[in-house]
């Protein structure tokens, strides 16, 4: 099989790279590691990047403006009195125990016929009966 770049491969982007990145390492390696990762690179540089495309016309484009603060994790609610459930496609239901006995119940109560049934699932089963 020849090797190299041929014909067929004329629209592969990542074999038609620049020439190839410099050798660098960084400083602060322990004695004989920032020669040997140096001689490494050479041996097998590394393609060059390519520059990216400029976005065509119908690509989505950033939203210009003030970027959004970035708030942290552990910040309070900026949202006090929105349910966490706000955005998502489907509306949280009414009552999830009442949901549950209708669609799961029998399933549940099915699975207590089997062997080596753990007692806090046999206790969770009652319990939703008795929803």
């Amino acid at each position: 099989m020849p090797r190299g770049r041929s014909k067929g491969y004329a629209n592969r982007t990542d074999l038609q790279a620049g020439k190839p990145m410099a050798v660098d390492a960084p400083t602060g390696l322990p004695y004989g590691q920032n020669k040997a990762l140096r001689d490494a690179q050479r041996a097998v540089p590394m393609a060059g990047t390519t520059s990216p495309k400029p976005p065509t016309d119908n690509a989505p484009q950033m939203p210009s403006g003030a970027p959004m603060p970035v708030v942290p994790l552990t910040a309070p609610t900026q949202r006090p009195t929105e349910p966490i459930t706000a955005g998502l496609s489907a509306p949280a239901p009414a009552n999830e125990v009442q949901l549950l006995k209708q669609n799961y119940l029998s399933y549940f109560e099915d699975a207590l016929r089997g062997p080596e049934i753990p007692d806090q699932f046999r206790s969770f089963v009652v319990w939703l009966r008795n929803q």
